[in-house]
């Protein structure tokens, strides 16, 4: 969809694409850290076409937190394959393999919003608690699957072991954001993963 702005010269922009880059902003420097200077230079919109189209910064940002959530959990289902315990596996080699890439990583968004604003803004943690459940149903629909694939032990308590991993991958993003190298994170995962073995 592209919006037209009836301003002295009309102009015309696509506000995904500036919501994406909204979003980037916030993630790479956090809510308070961000200006809405920066978020313009970012867009390249107005402040006035910021304001109209998205409402003030927390809006945008907590529009930006429900994008993030759904192409988060869009990537979840890409990710599933053959073997449910290979992908919850996989889960986790891909949160490694961020640690290891040349730019900077920018953790999860989830969790770097959980850890700065979520004792300040209830509306902000109640989207923060329900992609955590959302991730939380994903382990456990996995570890469901596995033990009907024969791949662990039935009388495994998927929903306790849903929120252990939930906890691990949390902590490993936090781990990342305080740059650890990926031989900690490797180790970690790997003492975490014998749970299901």
């Amino acid at each position: 969809m592209v919006y037209t702005l009836n301003m002295a010269r009309a102009k015309e922009f696509n506000p995904q694409k500036a919501l994406e880059q909204a979003l980037h902003t916030f993630w790479r420097h956090g809510y308070e850290a961000t200006s809405m200077q920066m978020l313009v230079k970012a867009t390249g919109l107005s402040r006035s076409s910021l304001y109209d189209t998205f409402g003030d910064k927390r809006q945008l940002y907590l529009a930006s937190l429900n994008q993030y959530r759904q192409q988060t959990e869009s990537e979840f289902e890409q990710e599933r394959s053959f073997s449910p315990l290979t992908t919850i596996k996989n889960r986790f080699q891909a949160i490694i393999n961020s640690a290891s890439l040349t730019a900077p990583n920018n953790g999860c968004f989830v969790v770097n919003t959980a850890v700065e604003l979520c004792q300040h803004d209830a509306q902000l943690c109640h989207s923060v608690q329900e992609s955590l459940a959302s991730s939380e149903d994903w382990f456990f629909e996995m570890l469901e699957l596995s033990k009907d694939a024969g791949e662990l032990a039935s009388d495994l308590d998927s929903r306790a072991v849903a929120r252990f991993l939930l906890s691990g991958s949390c902590g490993l993003q936090v781990l990342i954001k305080a740059k650890q190298k990926p031989q900690m994170l490797k180790d970690a995962v790997d003492t975490m993963l014998q749970v299901l073995r």
